[in-house]
């Protein structure tokens, strides 16, 4: 899976995602970015503060590179993207930092930006698809705060215009715990704002 932002890797699987759909710019072909690929990465994080919880956590890939359905506007991601093109490599990086410590008793909040950089084409014409994000998180007591912003620039085969889309989420839950019903203690309470410009 693509590292890139928070959803995809971290939130996807089904036993993870709090609703049966996935945010519009996440999809594995209508999405803004390849769902999966083949590479490399290395990926780690270091603590800055002790065992206080305040923490930098970092991701760099290098992959076989986004592949779509034809050269137009609006194509579609393919969903099968395990073969490299045009020998070039897309290279990416997410960067993420939970900047409050568990000691303040806060709550826990991370914050990720996101890069993803190749070229596309299978025409040699070194023609790229740059795509930029934001992610956040926030989590206190029962309630969970969660959203992300996904930029996407892709140049045409024109040489003279770019495609420019762009996509994001957000999404509120809350455990209904504490109104001490039993029959609600594993109830949770969510819900989900999608868009994509396409």
């Amino acid at each position: 899976l693509t590292p890139f932002g928070d959803f995809n890797e971290r939130i996807q699987p089904t036993w993870i995602n709090k609703l049966a759909s996935t945010p519009l710019p996440f999809r594995h072909e209508e999405g803004l970015l390849p769902f999966s690929e083949v590479g490399a990465q290395l990926r780690g994080g270091i603590p800055l503060m002790g065992d206080d919880g305040v923490d930098l956590e970092y991701a760099l890939y290098v992959s076989n590179g986004p592949k779509f359905a034809d050269a137009g506007a609006g194509s579609l991601l393919e969903a099968a993207n395990n073969a490299d093109i045009n020998k070039s490599k897309a290279f990416g990086a997410r960067i993420g930092i939970r900047p409050l410590p568990l000691s303040a008793e806060f709550g826990r909040l991370k914050i990720g930006l996101s890069t993803y950089n190749g070229t596309w084409d299978d025409q040699h014409q070194s023609l790229w698809l740059n795509v930029w994000g934001a992610d956040a998180a926030y989590k206190i007591g029962y309630l969970e705060l969660r959203g992300e912003f996904v930029d996407f620039w892709r140049e045409l085969p024109d040489g003279a215009s770019t495609e420019h889309r762009q996509g994001g989420y957000a999404q509120a839950a809350y455990k209904l715990t504490p109104l001490g019903l039993p029959i609600l203690d594993r109830t949770e309470l969510v819900l989900r704002y999608s868009q994509q410009n396409q």
